[in-house]
């Protein structure tokens, strides 16, 4: 984690896997699950953050070709936005008085792959 500042929630780290292949998996943190119709190994995390910054998977397959497990996909959420935009306050341009609101920041990729 190179942010301090930052939490990834419901962190998904997919890993695709050979068809047909069945993974054994060692060592992990967090849980995984493996996912046939998507031919893929998902290492769930619940949360990345300074105090939970690493973690690992270790896992066999079947198989030789190594582009075979390309590309990674991760899926994550977190509340705070990567540029610390916020949202202190609405005001009614009209005449200047203060607006009652409610705001939410969530930060989702689009997508993110490691090839």
């Amino acid at each position: 984690l190179e942010n301090d500042g930052m939490v990834f929630k419901n962190v998904n780290i997919i890993i695709p896997i050979p068809q047909g292949a069945s993974p054994t998996v060692g060592e992990v943190t967090g849980q995984y699950v493996v996912d046939n119709q998507q031919s893929a190994l998902i290492w769930q995390l619940p949360s990345i953050s300074s105090e939970n910054s690493s973690g690992s998977l270790e896992f066999n397959c079947q198989g030789d070709d190594t582009e075979s497990y390309f590309p990674v996909s991760i899926q994550f959420e977190s509340e705070r936005l990567i540029c610390d935009v916020d949202v202190t306050s609405v005001t009614q341009v009209s005449d200047g008085t203060n607006v009652p609101y409610s705001k939410q920041s969530i930060l989702t990729p689009a997508e993110y792959s490691v090839v």
